[in-house]
């Protein structure tokens, strides 16, 4: 989804940092920056039919973050928060610890003893006999202050908030420190002007746990060997607990600053309009440091590896939003009510890239890229910019009946040269049955909307490209790298939604239920590129369908309501499915292990057994794996995938309560859960 803050679009990527991990652990998500105790409220826009007039990149919707404002007052208010707490691993030791395994001395291969490993209790046992520094896992200290200030005048309000935190994981390797910061300023000057100013900045640094990719000791102790539990590497994979904490450390250093400002001009009562400026830039460095190695762990990892390196890539991320907006309001008949909308956007994303690696210190103590003895490096830089206008007409009847229709248009640069503007409409439509009663029926309301939006293509997907070579006399020369695709256009996605809200029983109890139906057309996919047209590999295209059915369901209500005691229940239950409709024509699969038209875009297909023998010595022969047409198998080479289930949950959930004693200290339990859905990998 789009991520909005105070009205200025910010970076959104959900995986940044050390990409080069096989596991993809070093991995971490920019909207982790904001601090929740400087967040006022979050407003979520869901689905195309939501987020139309966000054109281009919002089809899987848009979260808007506004941060706390100042209030008028005799005197400034003052907030201070204080955070401890720990963390830890519970019952390690029943949940990584290694069953009974035959381990056989070298060259026995018959009657090999059954060895139990259990890597917790043993090196629990070597740090209580200080032969170890510390133990596999311990708790992780937490802490975090917050200070802010508020207040003002009817003319000028204020909020300045500050936030230190820092946490340690369950492993020396793994903590966080951030320091984040935010100032507001409302000034209004009179009853036709207004204008909002918002200064937010983020500095922290996130060492990350590292082991062969997989993240932190996890992997070497799952896929440990109890063979060598004696021996110098004490049964983990790649070397003991303290080389691999000592061997690297990936980290992420983060500086970010988000500002804004609104202004909001209203001339007269039936017209009003506002203009937002704003930039959020963020300065990532994303880092490995490769020790040069003690002598004693050189058996680990002996020869170049032992020397040590060092990975620095630098990006700087920069979203510009300019954003103007309109309303005309006229009153056509007593009960009937015109509101017109208009407004233009215009949004650039920047980022720019340098990296650097270097290979072998000389010397123990070294750091930096320049003391290594072989370097690398490049830099490169990525830019994308979107226009969009939009229009919006919304009629009310007796502010019972709401009626609203909408247009946007967009141009994005990534778009392909013989596709210039695409076009969104919306459609929506509210009534009203009930509000503000008293009684067992406090509100009602039924809603339905239709709407597209759109995901444009890579910043290079529609372009012809080719890469640098050197020639055969040592001069410079190009090679066809990429096809491109100048009919390249963006994905369209298109939701029908309906759905009510509802408050019962003098509001001790409201209701939200939402039907979608959302289907994808354009889909960008790969296609081979004819051999004959001189480019090697894929090229991008708009082939691709699916389609995505649900439901989202809350129910919120007080079950008591007394002066020095409350107690509030929230229920949240929503359901998704999804089938790829369509891959381009004669396309069924997209490989063995999918996408397959028909199935869910996320389905596991993986071969399945379906009938074996077991010999004199207990293997299994003539193993059939199943043919996916209700055949009684074929041979498991021949075999493709079958249909096991899908990655992501179809049922999501949660049940809160919350609980307030003398109106002072509040108490609150959560509960979620996740199901219909397959686990596939190693653990």
């Amino acid at each position: 989804p789009l991520i909005y803050v105070d009205g200025v679009r910010v970076v959104n990527e959900v995986a940044t940092g050390i990409v080069v991990q096989a596991f993809g652990s070093g991995l971490v998500s920019r909207l982790n920056d904001f601090d929740p105790d400087n967040i006022e409220r979050i407003e979520i826009l869901k689905g195309p039919a939501a987020a139309t007039l966000y054109g281009t990149e919002a089809s899987n919707g848009v979260i808007q973050i506004f941060t706390k404002r100042g209030q008028a007052g005799a005197s400034p208010k003052v907030a201070l928060s204080i955070r401890q707490g720990t963390q830890w691993f519970s019952n390690p030791e029943g949940r990584i610890r290694r069953p009974l395994n035959r381990v056989c001395a070298p060259g026995q291969t018959t009657d090999c003893p059954l060895v139990e490993w259990n890597p917790v209790k043993q090196e629990m046992d070597r740090y209580k006999a200080g032969l170890s520094e510390r133990p596999l896992f311990t708790n992780g200290y937490m802490m975090g202050y917050g200070l802010n200030v508020s207040g003002g005048t009817p003319t000028v309000r204020y909020f300045a908030g500050a936030t230190f935190d820092k946490d340690n994981g369950i492993e020396p390797v793994n903590n966080q420190q951030r320091f984040t910061t935010n100032l507001n300023v409302n000034i209004t000057p009179s009853e036709k002007w207004d204008v909002s100013t918002s200064i937010g900045i983020v500095k922290s640094k996130l060492n990350q746990a590292w082991e062969a990719g997989a993240g932190g000791i996890w992997f070497s102790t799952i896929f440990g060997d109890p063979a060598q539990a004696n021996d110098d590497t004490r049964g983990f994979i790649f070397g003991p607990p303290e080389f691999q904490w000592g061997q690297s450390q990936p980290s992420q250093l983060i500086n970010r600053f988000t500002a804004s400002a609104t202004i909001n001009h209203r001339p007269t009562s039936w017209f009003n309009h506002r203009l937002t400026v704003g930039q959020d830039q963020t300065d990532e460095g994303s880092q490995e440091l490769g020790n040069y190695l003690k002598p004693e762990w050189v058996q680990f990892c002996p020869g170049d590896c032992a020397l040590g390196y060092k990975y620095d890539q630098r990006r700087a991320l920069s979203y510009t939003t300019v954003d103007y907006n309109a309303n005309v309001r006229a009153n056509i008949r007593s009960n009937l009510t015109s509101t017109t909308s208009f407004g233009a956007q215009y949004y650039r994303k920047r980022s720019d890239l340098v990296w650097a690696q270097g290979n072998r210190f000389p010397a123990p103590g070294l750091e930096t890229v320049a003391a290594t003895a072989e370097t690398f490096g490049y830099d490169d830089f990525v830019e994308n910019v979107t226009v969009g206008f939009f229009g919006q007409e919304q009629l009310s009847f007796g502010d019972k009946f709401f009626l609203t229709g909408a247009i946007r248009v967009d141009n994005n640069s990534a778009f392909g040269d013989n596709f210039d503007f695409v076009a969104y409409p919306k459609l929506s439509a509210s009534y009203v049955l009930a509000e503000g009663q008293t009684g067992k029926l406090n509100a009602f309301k039924l809603r339905a909307a239709y709407g597209q939006s759109g995901q444009q293509p890579d910043a290079f997907a529609a372009l012809q490209s080719y890469t640098p070579v050197v020639s055969g006399n040592g001069a410079p020369a190009i090679l066809p790298e990429f096809l491109g695709n100048p009919d390249l256009k963006p994905e369209r996605g298109t939701e029908f939604e309906v759905g009510f809200e509802a408050g019962l029983l003098n509001d001790r109890v409201a209701a939200d239920f939402t039907f979608y139906y959302q289907k994808t057309r354009d889909a960008i996919l790969n296609q081979s590129v004819a051999p004959s047209s001189g480019f090697p590999g894929n090229r991008f295209v708009n082939i691709g369908s699916l389609r995505n059915v649900g439901f989202e369901a809350q129910l919120s209500t007080t079950l008591i309501d007394k002066q020095k005691f409350s107690l509030r229940a929230d229920f949240n239950l929503s359901h998704n499915s999804n089938k790829v409709l369509s891959l381009g024509e004669g396309v069924d699969s997209l490989g063995f292990a999918g996408p397959k038209v028909g199935y869910p875009v996320d389905g596991i297909f993986r071969r399945k057994v379906v009938s074996a023998d077991l010999d004199a010595d207990g293997r299994a022969i003539n193993v059939l794996c199943d043919d996916g047409k209700g055949g009684p198998g074929v041979e498991c080479t021949q075999a493709g995938g079958s249909y096991l289930g899908v990655w992501d949950p179809r049922w999501e959930g949660s049940v809160n309560l919350t609980t307030v004693l003398w109106s002072r200290l509040r108490l609150y339990a959560n509960v979620d859960f996740k199901l219909g859905n397959k686990h596939f990998d190693n653990n």
